[in-house]
């Protein structure tokens, strides 16, 4: 039986090069928020991260077995002039995400990014305590903080 990937955030360079890549191993579905993409072979759907009622909605119908959060504000310049907007799509949408990933027994995945480190000139490795410097850094910390706290 062929396993379906959910990936959130279908919209974005990284869940569009994910979906064309996935869709030959994996039943592909992905959500968009405003930007609706077509990519052949596979399904998208509307819905808004920071609305639990859409992601249950959209897990329910398609019962992913693994989902992949590529939702996020990415601009470093956009999270510092809007923090709360970041910490809302880089944080509480993730943790929506999760809560239903729970309910529904599918994988998380999380795509996160190298500023959740200050930028020493060093090799940083998986262990390292984050020490962002930026809001969006922050907010991607935070996200992988809530990952390692919730998910085993």
């Amino acid at each position: 039986m062929t396993k379906t990937v959910m990936i959130f955030g279908i919209s974005s360079f990284v869940g569009s090069n994910l979906a064309e890549f996935l869709k030959k191993y994996y039943k592909v579905v992905g959500t968009y928020y405003k930007t609706p993409v077509n990519i052949p072979g596979v399904l998208t759907l509307p819905c808004d991260v920071l609305v639990r009622e859409d992601i249950q909605l959209a897990m329910y119908k398609t019962r992913p077995d693994i989902a992949i959060y590529c939702c996020g504000f990415s601009s470093i310049a956009a999270c510092h002039e809007y923090p709360d907007m970041a910490d809302a799509l880089n944080t509480s949408g993730l943790f929506n995400v999760t809560e239903y990933c729970q309910r529904y027994k599918a994988q998380i995945c999380y795509v996160s990014s190298c500023f959740v480190f200050g930028g020493e000139p060093k090799n940083y490795v998986e262990i390292d305590i984050p020490d962002a410097n930026t809001t969006y850094g922050k907010t991607q910390a935070s996200a992988e903080f809530y990952i390692q706290k919730t998910s085993l």
